[in-house]
């Protein structure tokens, strides 16, 4: 209850997950602001970008930061990739630049397959779903955090 929709406590679950189904060599792509996920891995990530703030400021760079996010994850081809679909981990303003979103749609639906997502409830609980039960469910809750895994014939 006291994290609210923040995925502070559910990172440890899906780290947990990435650490149990990938090599220590293996790397991640958070794509939100949760650089805890790759500290309780104990994986490295696939960008520098672990906070993705500033990629939603209405600064002049904003747009440039997402190319570059995206290129490092693009060339780090990660094992996982950790898609956070909670507002305060974005701090999305109406007048951000949405590149990064429409490139995600597109590049992870290709290059991915969903291993687990993570419904997070405003009441304070959540409730976790991995492997054929996740492909199976959808989630029902505003707030989630999906975990991704490139799929083999792109290894």
């Amino acid at each position: 209850m006291m994290y609210g929709v923040n995925p502070f406590p559910e990172s440890i679950e899906i780290a947990d997950y990435i650490k149990n189904h990938s090599t220590e060599d293996d790397k991640i792509a958070v794509i939100g602001s949760e650089p805890q996920i790759c500290f309780y891995a104990n994986r490295k990530s696939a960008t520098g970008y672990i906070y993705v703030y500033g990629l939603m400021e209405p600064q002049n760079y904003a747009y440039n930061m997402q190319i570059q996010m995206i290129r490092e994850i693009e060339e780090a081809r990660p094992k996982y990739a950790v898609i956070v679909d909670v507002p305060t981990s974005w701090l999305r303003r109406p007048d951000s630049d949405a590149t990064i979103f429409k490139w995600a749609e597109t590049y992870l639906r290709t290059k991915y397959r969903i291993a687990g997502f993570v419904d997070i409830f405003p009441e304070g609980h959540s409730k976790a779903y991995w492997d054929d039960e996740a492909r199976r469910n959808r989630p029902t809750s505003r707030f989630n955090v999906y975990v991704l895994e490139r799929k083999e014939e792109w290894q």
